[in-house]
């Protein structure tokens, strides 16, 4: 059997809760315009016959009561308790119907929302939603499993070039590399192709340094060496200056270019820290920053 939908189970829910709510007043309700009724019955009766020898009560139940009087005052009861049980039906369609479209509404973001399936991505008004969003939504990046995207994890550099070789469709590549720390099959590929078209030289002339955390400053270079070499970008933008940053001078040599680049691109606009932005170069990229940065570089740089 079909589950379901949320919004479904919000709105059932919901008309559910108004329903049971409306039939306990109309019972209260009832009851107690019931017993006014009764109450100015037996007023009347007792009034229009005390002088009579009737009795001073009105009940109309009693084997004797006044006809007239118990005709209208049963039939103000009876139209009294089905016009509750109306409005009871109506409040509960009516706040069933509101309950479905708001929910609806309210809901959309989540339905349009790629990462709605990882439990752990920070909220849509975080910083990183959208980032993530764009990666997950267009396969540059996944979760880590168990329905998680592990946002504060740690980026490799293995990582970091798989994903620009992805970005890149993935060519076929043939060839060996100089580097001899490379332990894993899944990133053959991609450090072979970024090492044969120039976008990474490795952390030494035989090492690519796979499993270390790819650092603010390295992924500035990967992706400026990426826009330069496969993407062939003019630079028709002015450099950032990195010393408008605190730890700007702290940018390595090697590095200073890309990021300056990067900086006026728009892809990295610094780490803030009671109010001050730091570039924090050498800072580990975590996964959250890595699909900011990249997201930017989609759609401030690559553009499709």
């Amino acid at each position: 059997m079909k589950r379901l939908s949320l919004q479904w189970r919000i709105t059932l829910m919901t008309a559910a809760l108004i329903g049971v709510t409306c039939v306990l007043m109309n019972c209260l309700i009832g009851y107690s315009g019931k017993r006014y009724m009764d109450a100015i019955g037996s007023g009347i009766s007792a009034y229009g016959e005390i002088e009579s020898g009737a009795p001073d009560a009105f009940d109309p139940q009693s084997k004797q009561p006044d006809d007239e009087l118990t005709i209208i005052i049963s039939g103000a009861q009876a139209a009294f308790g089905v016009t509750n049980w109306y409005i009871t039906a109506a409040v509960t369609l009516i706040g069933g119907v509101l309950a479905y479209f708001v929910s609806g509404r309210a809901l959309r973001p989540l339905r349009s929302c790629p990462s709605k399936n990882l439990s752990d991505v920070p909220a849509p008004d975080n910083w990183a939603h959208a980032g993530i969003d764009f990666c997950v939504r267009t396969g540059l990046m996944s979760g880590v499993g168990s329905g998680r995207f592990d946002p504060k994890g740690t980026t490799t550099r293995a990582q970091a070039v798989q994903v620009l070789y992805e970005l890149s469709g993935a060519p076929k590549v043939s060839g060996k590399t100089p580097f001899t720390d490379l332990t894993h099959g899944w990133y053959q590929s991609a450090v072979l192709w970024a090492y044969q078209t120039g976008v990474t030289a490795g952390t030494s002339r035989t090492t690519f340094s796979p499993d270390d955390p790819v650092t603010r400053e390295q992924l500035a270079v990967l992706l400026m060496e990426y826009a330069d070499r496969i993407l062939k970008l003019r630079h028709t933008w002015t450099h950032a200056n990195l010393n408008d940053f605190p730890d700007g001078g702290y940018v390595a040599g090697w590095a200073r270019s890309a990021m300056a680049d990067a900086v006026a691109l728009g892809l990295i606009s610094g780490s803030n820290d009671n109010g001050v932005n730091y570039l924090r170069p050498q800072g580990h990229a975590a996964r959250e920053q890595t699909a900011t940065i990249l997201s930017a570089f989609c759609q401030n740089v690559k553009k499709g």
